[in-house]
């Protein structure tokens, strides 16, 4: 029987996998690195809890609306100068400026505008809110200060710092804050860190401003640029050091060599200064480029590194990222080439090292909730599910995508809720719990921001198909509103994978000049993009125009 006259089977042909949700992106897929054979140790340490500590959020600086946009960097460098400073003062708790203005990111919802700033530091367990505005330049620069209790309707703190240079108004901004939060004022080896010079120049500080808001617009080239540009004018200015260093990271080549070396120089820097932010965050990313070039083992030590130093100081958000990134290594630990494992030993190393990835992703989730951080709970709390899925703990993993949309109504997040229920419809569709996996696809749609919406067609019309029995033409449809979506950007991949479905689905319904149409616009694309596929594409239209038998 040919092709074209048998009856349809909505399920029998094998489809290439629809292109990988956006939302479900984690980095929890291992990678194919070669590991070592000894493992280290599963974690110990308490678990955590809140402190007591001030917890201080430093954004929203401004400048007033007629400054000259020459020196509209002003703000960016102030703020990010005094939380450094702050980070690194003890007895306070800072939250980091990029996990301020991710967050942000994160909870933007499309069509409205950005949320404020307090309700961003509230969500990521801050207490209190520092914000200001710098006037003038650096040769006469006036910094003037509030300090607000978050959640509460009690006078702010104000104070007005300057006229004056640059260096000398932002010490005497962080002597203000240091005061106004009742904690100790540093002596010693920590004041002399804290109170640096920021860097050898202005100029150093302007270029890295400059660099922050490029790669706040995601305008990754002309951030690299600036922070060239304020490492030329300051060699040992270890932020845009750590900057390039990040962005090389995970590159290769000589990209990556280049990194390394800056790794380097950050970490001899950051000793001889005395400072333990960046001596642990250069271990971190010398962890992470060591993954790329070698195995886990080696980069585990390095996380490991990072983590005591964080410990040491009593550093949440560090100890957060180090165990986060121990997860990641356990996740892509591989036996080594030469090991002599059948099956059962392979089966037996997987669900070790998952187990020791799930013990640091649940140290992860403590720590951010002692932290009151919803924002980053939540992706926690995902990743988390997915490594219990794989350990065959799938009531602990429904439980947990269960709180994350809790937590996503709670923090009013459509795009954060879209995701958690898209997860929770993954996890009822591995099970064949087809109406509950509907329904969970379908509330994602209903919360879906425009960008992301075609994926979460796709994945319900992946669901449609599936399920017992299929329903080829709801499926069909999803495709097509996909297909008409998509068409109003440039993503052409994701356009042909639509319609190589939609030319599937019209021929097992019968509907043959849909199909062969559907194709030919498929064959084009295909055939623009010069991909392989084409020739696959050209067979298969050649059979569906074959008469029937």
């Amino acid at each position: 029987m040919s092709e074209s006259t048998r009856a349809p089977n909505f399920v029998r042909r094998p489809r290439r996998q629809a292109f990988v949700f956006p939302l479900l992106l984690l980095a929890i897929c291992p990678s194919r690195a070669p590991a070592a054979q000894n493992a280290p140790g599963a974690p110990s340490s308490a678990p955590a809890a809140p402190s007591a500590r001030p917890h201080v959020a430093i954004a929203g600086f401004t400048c007033p609306p007629e400054t000259d946009p020459r020196d509209a960097w002003v703000a960016i460098g102030v703020e990010e100068t005094l939380s450094w400073r702050l980070r690194r003062t003890p007895g306070v708790v800072t939250i980091p400026t990029a996990r301020l203005n991710q967050a942000r990111r994160e909870l933007h919802d499309a069509g409205h505008p950005d949320p404020e700033w307090p309700a961003v530091a509230e969500l990521l367990g801050g207490r209190l809110l520092i914000t200001g505005q710098a006037v003038g330049t650096p040769d006469a620069l006036t910094i003037t200060l509030e300090l607000r209790e978050i959640g509460h309707g009690g006078a702010a703190r104000r104070g007005a710092l300057g006229p004056g240079r640059m260096f000398a108004v932002l010490d005497e901004a962080t002597t203000w804050i240091i005061d106004s939060l009742g904690v100790a004022p540093p002596s010693g080896d920590p004041r002399r860190l804290v109170f640096s010079a920021p860097a050898a120049t202005p100029t150093a500080i302007e270029y890295y401003a400059k660099a922050l808001g490029a790669a706040r617009a995601d305008r990754m080239a002309d951030a690299v640029y600036y922070a060239d540009e304020a490492i030329r004018f300051d060699p040992r200015y270890r932020p845009a050091l750590s900057m390039l260093a990040q962005v090389g990271q995970r590159l290769s080549g000589e990209a990556l060599a280049t990194a390394l070396r800056r790794m380097r120089v950050l970490s001899e820097l950051a000793r001889q200064n005395g400072d333990w932010v960046d001596r642990a965050e250069a271990e971190l990313m010398q962890g992470v480029a060591v993954m790329v070039l070698t195995a886990p083992q080696p980069a585990i030590q390095r996380f490991e590194n990072g983590l005591r130093i964080y410990r040491e100081h009593d550093e949440p958000y560090g100890r957060v990222s180090a165990m986060g990134y121990l997860a990641d290594a356990h996740l892509s630990w591989r036996p080594p080439p030469d090991a002599a494992l059948d099956d059962d030993g392979l089966r037996r190393f997987a669900e070790e090292k998952l187990a020791l990835a799930l013990d640091w992703q649940a140290r992860v989730l403590e720590e951010l909730t002692a932290l009151g951080d919803v924002v980053a709970q939540m992706p926690a709390m995902n990743k988390l599910a997915l490594i219990c899925e794989r350990l065959g703990q799938h009531e602990r993993a429904f439980e947990l995508h269960r709180r994350t949309i809790e937590l996503a109504q709670r923090a009013r997040s459509p795009r954060s809720e879209a995701s958690a229920w898209m997860f929770l419809a993954q996890w009822h569709r591995t099970r064949k719990d087809w109406p509950h996996a509907l329904s969970a696809a379908r509330r994602c749609l209903e919360l879906a921001s425009p960008d992301s919406r075609p994926a979460v067609r796709v994945a319900l019309a992946e669901i449609l198909r599936e399920m017992t029995p299929p329903q080829p033409a709801e499926a069909l449809q999803q495709y097509q509103a996909a297909y008409a979506e998509l068409e109003k950007g440039d993503d052409l991949h994701k356009q042909l994978l639509c319609l190589e479905n939609i030319s599937e689905l019209q021929y097992d319904l019968g509907r043959r000049d849909a199909a062969v149409a559907a194709l030919n616009e498929a064959i084009d694309l295909a055939h623009a993009l010069k991909l392989p596929a084409e020739a696959e594409l050209r067979a298969r239209l050649a059979r569906w125009r074959k008469p029937p038998d």
